[in-house]
């Protein structure tokens, strides 16, 4: 070896240390592309957030405007309710009319078949 060589020759501890020293910067350097990427999610998931809670905003808005309806929809239902039911019982009390004046009918027509027969008897006019 001349002394040139030796002068600028590579000392294997300086090589080791060189090696080591890139070895360092590329593992910055990966992490540093790792945390770019990983801000970039998380902007993106702050904004979906953040779109998110803009949409249950307006919803919550659109939820307290509708609960007057709503509750003016519910009373009207409960009322139509009311409304069926007396429907309902009214035609119970007009079909038990109904069956009544049958019956009476029925009786009526028994009686006067009844009495149509007894006069077309015999017996029916010497009586009277």
């Amino acid at each position: 070896m001349d002394s040139f060589e030796a002068k600028f020759s590579v000392n294997p501890a300086f090589a080791a240390l060189e090696e080591r020293v890139l070895r360092a910067v590329e593992a910055v350097t990966a992490e540093r592309d790792h945390r770019r990427e990983a801000e970039a999610r998380a902007a993106t998931a702050e904004a979906r957030v953040a779109a998110a809670e803009t949409r249950c905003a307006a919803l919550e808005v659109d939820l307290a405007a509708a609960a007057p309806e709503r509750e003016q929809q519910q009373r009207e239902l409960a009322a139509l309710r009311s409304e069926i039911a007396l429907q309902r019982a009214e035609r119970e009390r007009i079909l038990e009319r109904v069956d009544r004046m049958l019956r009476q009918l029925d009786a009526l027509e028994a009686r006067s078949s009844a009495d149509s027969t007894t006069e077309g008897s015999p017996d029916a006019h010497t009586n009277g």
